[in-house]
């Protein structure tokens, strides 16, 4: 019976991301801005998205059918996404965030296994968090 991935490995995958979390920022910063100022942003926006699905797809290839990314779309999932949204942000925004934040979008993981609910959630929330900071004018970051 296979148990899925281990924590080791799971710790090497947390790595891998963020290895590719510093070369998109990388990107943005040395190159994005340097050669093209005025479109800077789209291209940022272009380099997330396009490191952010190869390295789903590696995972999804990685792991097959441990991983659910888009396994029984529900309104069920979709409500219990925005959910974790709003709970991450009105209660976890100026604290433990991360450690938090893992746990929760872990539990929701378990309950949908889809990994598309915990990438809306953690989306909604830094949508939640930058509209706010952009919008209300908050200093204190």
């Amino acid at each position: 019976m296979d148990k899925g991935i281990s924590i080791g490995e799971g710790a090497l995958w947390v790595l891998a991301w963020f290895g590719v979390m510093l070369l998109y920022t990388f990107l943005d910063v040395a190159v994005w801005r340097k050669i093209a100022p005025r479109h800077a942003k789209l291209l940022n926006v272009i380099s997330i998205a396009f490191c952010t699905g190869v390295f789903l797809s590696l995972l999804k290839s990685k792991f097959n059918s441990q991983i659910g990314l888009v396994n029984g779309n529900s309104l069920e999932g979709i409500l219990l996404a925005i959910g974790c949204a709003a709970v991450m942000y009105f209660l976890l925004d100026k604290c433990l965030d991360p450690v938090f934040e893992g746990i929760v979008l872990g539990l929701l993981y378990i309950r949908t296994n889809s990994l598309i609910y915990c990438i809306a959630a953690h989306a909604g929330y830094n949508m939640i968090s930058y509209f706010t900071m952009v919008f209300c004018k908050v200093t204190d970051y």
